[in-house]
């Protein structure tokens, strides 16, 4: 979903079912991701990235700098 976490960390390098429910845009979305080739490849390619974003280390980092400004 859009209005969840996912966007925060992958941007445009993910695939996104707005209604979990909706099993025909399920399947649409699916059928996207097997298709698109392009857009897998820019998943590929952007990963270390998304990776670092997610990491332990990084939000350790971020958690500590929130709480040296309180």
């Amino acid at each position: 979903k859009r209005d969840g976490p996912g966007p925060e960390f992958f941007g445009e390098n993910a695939f996104y079912v707005e209604d979990e429910k909706d099993t025909d845009e399920i399947a649409s979305v699916m059928s996207d991701a097997v298709e698109n080739t392009e857009k897998r490849k820019q998943i590929a390619q952007n990963a270390p990235k998304i990776v670092e974003k997610l990491n332990w280390h990084t939000h350790t980092e971020k958690f500590l700098e929130i709480i040296k400004n309180i």
